[in-house]
């Protein structure tokens, strides 16, 4: 089935649910034509998927680091698996070149940026730069994929959360950090 003609969803929560804010045109800067439709989550959407990841957090935590390790590898070799097609979508999408620099090249390095946090044993120790905080704070400057890979092998409190400033719908990244009650973090650097 073509990509246009496929129907998208947000996953939350452990389910699929389709996006109750107005879908956006995926177009191939190639020819400009539509690509797909992909779903937009509502700003109810974003607060329900930040308080399940809170919710599914401890649970993480609370797997050794060998386990959390496995899961990581597990996901690799689902990367692995589907590589080709995955590369072919990055293509189609962003219009880079499938060889040489382009999406076969980011498969293998997002597969190796994964491999890579599932060897490495993270250990108990953890570095806060202000002790009163729950979470590690980082400068404002753009992480890459082996970052990431290590923060989900990790069992830090930091999630991923991507809205919009101005309509709350899955967009942009910023790291949302778990604070002490009545803490927003307004004003932190990452936030």
């Amino acid at each position: 089935m073509p990509l246009s003609e496929q129907q998208y969803q947000l996953y939350i929560n452990g389910r699929s649910v389709p996006g109750e804010a107005a879908p956006f045109s995926v177009l191939n800067p190639a020819s400009g034509k539509p690509l797909a439709e992909s779903p937009a989550a509502s700003p109810a959407q974003v607060e329900a998927a930040i308080a399940a990841a809170r919710q599914a957090q401890p649970g993480w935590a609370a797997l050794s680091d060998q386990q959390r390790r496995a899961y990581i590898e597990r996901a690799a070799e689902r990367l692995i698996e589907h590589s080709s097609e995955l590369a072919k979508l990055i293509t189609l999408e962003q219009g880079k070149p499938l060889d040489g620099p382009g999406s076969r090249f980011e498969m293998q390095a997002a597969v190796a940026w994964t491999q890579s946090a599932a060897r490495t044993e993270i250990g108990d120790e953890r570095v806060y730069e202000d002790a009163s905080r729950k979470d590690v704070l980082l400068p404002p400057a753009w992480r890459g994929g082996l970052d990431h890979a290590l923060e989900l092998a990790s069992d830090d409190r930091r999630l991923a959360r991507h809205a919009s400033a101005e309509d709350g719908q899955f967009r942009g990244h910023q790291t949302l950090g778990i604070h002490p009650a009545g803490d927003t973090g307004a004003g932190t650097p990452g936030r």
